[in-house]
């Protein structure tokens, strides 16, 4: 009698596990449930972007007819240490580039600053050559460098 409830108990754990099988395979859906990581702060999907254009009204501020001004060399860096671990990009054909606040620490703004670096042939250095980024607003604001033209009368 030992012998059939052996073979009994080793039938009904074989059955119990297709029925579990069977179970689980029929109530998941066709397509897996997709898994969801967190992508970390919204600050870190944001960008500081510098736009650089020739002022050529010396205004300050950039009309339609001013010139953008592509592979101008400019840098987001610490202030406390502008010379370490700075990212430099150069300008697009727009005059833009985009330097993305996942590259700072806590993708945050403050205690960094935007430089422009090289001057520019026929333009002068820009009357603010460093922005302070401490208030800057990543969806509001951008960063701008009006070069103005060098003047052909000056003795140079």
């Amino acid at each position: 009698m030992t012998g059939i409830r052996e073979t009994y108990k080793q039938q009904w754990t074989v059955l119990s596990l297709a029925v579990l099988v069977w179970l689980t395979v029929a109530c998941t859906t066709a397509e897996p449930t997709p898994i969801r990581t967190d992508p970390g702060p919204a600050e870190c999907d944001q960008r500081v972007q510098v736009i650089v254009w020739g002022d050529l009204n010396e205004d300050g501020i950039q009309d339609p007819n001013e010139p953008t001004l592509e592979n101008v060399q400019v840098m987001v860096t610490t202030q406390e240490n502008p010379t370490e671990n700075g990212l430099q990009l150069e300008t697009n054909e727009d005059g833009r580039v985009n330097f993305p606040t996942r590259e700072l620490e806590n993708c945050q703004t403050t205690g960094y600053q935007a430089l422009f670096l090289r001057q520019v042939a026929g333009y002068e250095f820009p009357a603010q050559p460093v922005v302070n980024l401490d208030n800057f607003d990543p969806l509001h604001d951008a960063v701008y460098f009006g070069l103005q033209p060098i003047s052909e009368n000056s003795d140079g």
